[in-house]
């Protein structure tokens, strides 16, 4: 029905003297190995070095990417108009991305935090663990940080009919506060 809290693309790209890698994440259900194929392709038109890995949040409060939700079982909730729109958009934060390389060193820690995350198919099995990789400036100020939390964004269920970037996208706002 309307717009919640708004979805995003985020790249993190990564050089080395043996390497350059680029971590995107999107607030998405999900994205097909296709549509990834179609954004490396797009962005190794300039830099054909980069290795890129596009994973997705997987909330299930954004645009249907999957084909999961049109309006029967037989049609795809798709746009396919969205769909190349958002593929330019990755491709063009990827290659953002690399316009802003700084000398950094990492730091990463691992907490877990039971009781926050829970499984309604299993409760017998449950991952709490939090996991951070801090990226920071030859000042010790963080750059970035990257945040692992493998609890399910359905934190709304199915009655809610706003787009949500759900958990993860005020976990990384509050991170980046």
């Amino acid at each position: 029905e309307s717009v919640h809290d708004d979805l995003t693309v985020r790249a993190l790209s990564i050089r080395t003297e043996a390497i350059s890698l680029c971590l995107c994440a999107l607030d998405l259900i999900g994205f097909f190995r296709a549509d990834v194929q179609e954004v490396i392709r797009q962005v190794h038109e300039l830099h054909p070095e980069l290795q890129i890995v596009i994973a997705s949040t997987h909330t299930h409060h954004g645009p249907d990417t999957l084909g999961l939700w049109g309006p029967d079982h037989k049609t795809s909730g798709v746009d396919a108009a969205y769909m190349r729109s958002l593929k330019k958009k990755i491709a063009a934060t990827i290659l953002a991305s690399l316009d802003h390389l700084k000398p950094a060193a990492l730091r990463t820690t691992a907490v877990h935090l039971p009781g926050l995350a829970k499984n309604n198919r299993d409760p017998e099995i449950i991952d709490d663990e939090l996991t951070l990789a801090r990226f920071e400036d030859t000042e010790n100020q963080a750059l970035t940080t990257v945040a692992i939390f493998p609890c399910h964004p359905e934190v709304l269920w199915e009655t809610n009919p706003y787009i949500t970037a759900d958990y993860p996208g005020y976990l990384r706002d509050e991170i980046e506060r």
